[in-house]
């Protein structure tokens, strides 16, 4: 799960509600809780939609993950470099590190594994590290939405 996700499960549970409004997650990440001034806690609410972390509803936005059965600190402060699109670190990372940290193995021969997974398979690389996690009893619950926008945003760009 990236830091992004994070904020918005800590934000969505402090409300309690599973639907804010943009100004509800501006006033509380900026007013109530000091993370960023109003301007970037707009800028977090913007890269949330790209990503589509958040989506769009009647009545305002809501997580496209299930964000209930998270537990995030209650000190947790998300870094300003969260709100740079281009400075997220890419998924397989994300994963990779994951796997790291839940085993014994190493980033190399993981990221070995992830490329022999993908060739004989014939999957995107976020599938194939998601394979080999699952290999290792490693939950990848928290990445399978951001695995997905991921995969969905190449297709995009290779079919537009």
């Amino acid at each position: 799960m990236n830091e992004l996700m994070e904020a918005l499960i800590y934000l969505f549970q402090r409300k309690g509600k599973k639907v804010l409004s943009e100004k509800e997650i501006i006033l509380s990440a900026s007013m109530d809780l000091g993370w960023f001034t109003p301007d970037e806690a707009k800028q977090l609410v913007d890269v949330c939609l790209e990503l589509k972390l958040l989506t769009k509803e009647d009545t305002g936005l809501s997580p496209s993950f299930d964000y209930k059965d998270h537990n995030i600190p209650i000190d947790f402060t998300p870094s300003k470099n969260i709100l740079q699109l281009e400075a997220q670190e890419p998924l397989l990372f994300s994963v990779i590190r994951h796997i790291e940290s839940k085993t014994n193995l190493k980033r190399s021969p993981i990221l070995a594994e992830i490329n022999k997974k993908q060739n004989s398979l014939d999957v995107e690389i976020e599938v194939a590290a998601m394979l080999v996690a699952q290999k290792y009893d490693v939950d990848i619950l928290g990445f399978l939405r951001e695995a997905e926008v991921e995969i969905f945003k190449r297709a995009q760009k290779r079919n537009g």
